[in-house]
């Protein structure tokens, strides 16, 4: 990320116990797998023990950045981002997570290369599908770039969540 003349160089997989940047802050990223990424700085406080690599979140009602996995069957207008660490982030740890940009995500079930990707799922937890949910509004977070055969696949996915 550039700040006037200075750049600031980050690590997308730090965690930490308390913050250790500005929470809610944005920073750009360039992945030698994926190219070009932006990552916002949030902590984690769900119902898991850790955020997983590729489930999706919203934020919580009581802070602007603090995010939990995307619950079932409930639209996501307020997704704060993807988890793309490897191993997940802690419970009340601080992160970052991807929100614009290719990345890896969780899929809810079987999903087709190039269609949207919802984080609206019939079972939830965090995870993306291309089929929407019967009676509900939907937010496009992002288009598959992979196709998957089954739930629980880890696939590409093009990120789309600044607003």
């Amino acid at each position: 990320m550039s700040i006037g003349r200075y750049e600031v160089i980050f690590d997308p997989d730090a965690i930490a116990a308390t913050p250790f940047a500005q929470v809610g802050e944005l920073f750009s990223y360039m992945n030698p797998t994926y190219g070009y990424q932006i990552y916002r700085y949030c902590q984690y406080n769900g119902a898991m023990a850790t955020l997983l690599q590729g489930l999706g979140t919203t934020y919580l009602v009581t802070s602007s950045f603090v995010v939990a996995e995307g619950v079932a069957n409930t639209p996501k207008a307020n997704t704060g981002g993807v988890c793309q660490r490897a191993a997940g982030i802690p419970d009340l740890f601080y992160g970052f997570l991807l929100v614009w940009g290719r990345g890896l995500v969780v899929t809810d079930a079987a999903v087709l290369v190039d269609t949207p990707a919802l984080l609206t799922t019939a079972t939830g937890l965090g995870r993306f599908d291309d089929t929407a949910v019967a009676t509900l509004e939907h937010c496009i977070l992002g288009q598959f770039k992979e196709a998957a055969v089954a739930a629980a696949a880890l696939v590409a996915c093009e990120i789309r969540i600044l607003g």
